[in-house]
């Protein structure tokens, strides 16, 4: 099931009568729905038109009798079509909603069937979602979920502020049937959204086993929400919760120093457990900012590198990595997205700092300490779990278009992650004999550390000598070995074929000097890195290095945040006075120059071409997360 189809049931909102039906299905319910949230509705009697408020209002929807089945079908409007890319739907192609009346609940429908909206799929539950629609036709429920619409309307701010008698709503809600389970939630939402911790905790050590018994996934799992919400206050309390950072990482909140820190001691944290504000609702970080963030203390990293600070640049790489294995473990399949892409960034540093910034048994040891934190952390998740994970227990969503997409971004993280572990393992036994190893196990060093794996394949990865370097890979999506001769890219195709490689050169290709580097003329900079920088992680050309511009002292640096490297590529100013960090005309290149076809006479690989350059200033998180500004190693 499409993403976009669980997040239009997920804001499903009030719905307003507009015609009647007969009988018993008359009446006011809420409903539960898989993301773990209610919503209230109304149901006269009669065949009409429903016309839902706030987020839903961009659909139509209509109920009618089915036999005696409840069918809930709509049409996305014009607006949201717009949006989201959709066509409308005739009659008999609606997505919909099939309920049945419900043993469990009497007056209240289990959910049996539904369509996706994207697909002509229909999908019949093996099992019932129970309880999908419940009555509540005490005039203390239309009450209390009123007062929630009006704080969707109006979002309260800051830590315990709710609308006013929200509580005194709840407790009416709960006197109704205090053994019900849905309004042991209410009150529960309540408490959260007060921040009466303390209350809190008491109801869910009185009705926590009790409420775990319901037949509906959806309250099972606002129950477990408010159990985070308890566990993530005690992690803060104690100074152990590192999502206590999150907001000032992905907010704007912290000066580009502060944000390198704040991401470097990521790591350090036993935690990272969300603020829950509300168990219907749900919380998330600010996943664009997350992104920028760690991909500029990715860049940092490579300049600590350059400086010598080899230790700083293991924290802050490791902090990445942590940051995205935290945001795995949140509520939204989004958000294992973004986390599989911040640990991506970590890794390729990681990859960097092994092949260039290792050298000595000490700094191998650093580089362990840290890979073992991150294994305590580290999960290859499956499609199944992927589904469990962020859809609930019940198998209502199934494995769809966008769950194996996730699984293949996940695998392919997860062989970045294991091929870091092997390089590591053959680095450090070629830094010790001089020599590349027959063979990669953790028997090639002292330390006890698991053998690494393909988790494609979960076998053993593939290895073999590439002329006086060494090849290291996993057999990508496809699970077809390609020799390590075809890398695998992703933006040929999710499932496109290829095998995930890394190659370890006999040399470093980035000697980072361990005393620093502190060049004066663009020559020092040729001299020091002669096959380049580093690649800079926001150029638009792929695989580009850092740029240099010259003067006295030149500047090397990042393009930034706001992805600019337009202003500085072509040779049609000729007059500027600055150098490209890679080939003008656009293709991938990591030189710090541009390298001319041909050698000049003299032997002088590098063609000093100028191009115009436009100063930007330093890069500060604080004027936006993505804000004009370039990233300049300072030494």
């Amino acid at each position: 099931m499409s993403f976009r189809f669980a997040w239009l049931l997920a804001v499903l909102a009030v719905l307003i009568p507009a015609a009647s039906l007969a009988g018993p299905v008359a009446g006011t319910y809420f409903l539960t729905t898989h993301g773990g949230g209610l919503e209230i509705g109304q149901l006269p009697s009669g065949e009409f038109e429903l016309t839902p408020r706030g987020p839903a209002a961009y659909a139509q929807w209509w109920a009618t009798m089915d036999g005696d089945l409840l069918r809930l079908e709509w049409d996305y409007s014009l607006s949201l079509r717009r949006t989201l890319g959709a066509v409308k739907t005739e009659a008999e192609d609606r997505p919909y909603f099939l309920c049945r009346a419900s043993g469990e609940f009497p007056g209240g429908w289990d959910l049996v069937e539904l369509r996706d909206p994207h697909s002509s799929d229909v999908a019949v539950l093996d099992e019932p979602l129970v309880g999908f629609l419940r009555t509540a036709n005490d005039v203390s429920d239309r009450v209390y979920f009123r007062l929630l619409d009006l704080m969707r309307e109006n979002p309260p701010q800051g830590e315990g502020e709710s609308s006013p008698g929200l509580m005194a709503a709840a407790g009416d809600v709960l006197e109704v049937a205090p053994e019900e389970s849905w309004r042991r939630i209410a009150y529960l939402d309540a408490l959260v959204r007060a921040a009466r911790y303390d209350e809190l905790d008491r109801k869910l050590a009185d009705w926590a086993e009790e409420v775990r018994s319901d037949p509906n996934f959806s309250i099972r799992r606002m129950l477990i929400r408010a159990e985070g919400a308890q566990a993530a206050l005690l992690s803060s309390r104690t100074g152990e919760n590192a999502w206590d950072l999150s907001g000032e990482i992905a907010g704007g909140m912290l000066d580009y120093g502060q944000l390198v820190e704040s991401i470097s001691s990521v790591h350090e944290y036993d935690d990272y457990l969300p603020h829950v504000r509300s168990l219907f609702d749900g919380a998330a970080p600010n996943f664009l900012g997350s992104q920028v963030s760690t991909r500029v203390v990715v860049t940092e990293s490579y300049f600590q590198m350059m400086r010598g600070e080899r230790e700083k640049a293991l924290d802050a790489l490791a902090g990445v990595v942590r940051f995205g294995q935290a945001h795995d473990r949140g509520e939204t399949l989004i958000g294992l997205l973004i986390g599989v892409a911040i640990r991506q960034y970590g890794f390729r540093g990681f990859e960097v700092f092994v092949l260039n910034a290792c050298e000595t048994r000490e700094e191998f040891d650093a580089l362990w300490e840290r890979l073992e934190r991150l294994e305590e952390w580290h999960q290859e998740w499956r499609t199944e779990e992927i589904v469990a994970h962020v859809h609930g227990d019940h198998g209502m969503v199934s494995s769809g278009r966008i769950s194996p997409e996730a699984e293949v971004r996940n695998l392919s993280a997860a062989a970045r992650y294991e091929l870091l572990r092997a390089v590591a393992l053959v680095r450090e036994a070629h830094a010790r004999t001089g020599e590349f190893p027959k063979e990669v196990t953790p028997s090639m060093v002292t330390r006890q550390v698991r053998e690494p794996h393909d988790p494609f394949t979960n076998e053993a990865l593939r290895f073999a000598p590439e002329g006086d370097a060494f090849a290291l890979w996993a057999v990508g999506p496809d699970k077809r070995d390609d020799g390590g001769r075809m890398d695998y890219d992703p933006t040929n195709g999710t499932f496109s074929g290829g095998d995930i490689v890394l190659t370890i050169p006999p040399k470093r290709r980035y000697p980072f000097p361990k005393d620093g580097f502190h060049p004066q003329t663009t020559d020092d900079v040729e001299s020091a890195f002669p096959n380049g920088l580093p690649p800079d992680p926001f150029a638009d050309t792929r695989g580009r290095g850092l740029t240099v511009h010259p003067g006295h002292p030149p500047n090397v640096f990042s393009f930034g945040p706001d992805a600019d490297q337009g202003q500085y590529r072509g040779p049609e100013s000729m007059g500027g006075s600055g150098w490209t960090g890679g080939d003008p005309f656009g293709a991938p290149g990591d030189d710090p120059f541009v390298r001319s076809a041909e050698p000049f006479a003299g032997g002088d690989l590098y063609m000093k071409m100028p191009v115009q350059v436009q100063d930007e200033p330093q890069y500060d998180p604080t004027n936006g997360t993505v804000s004009q500004g370039n990233l300049y190693y300072r030494w």
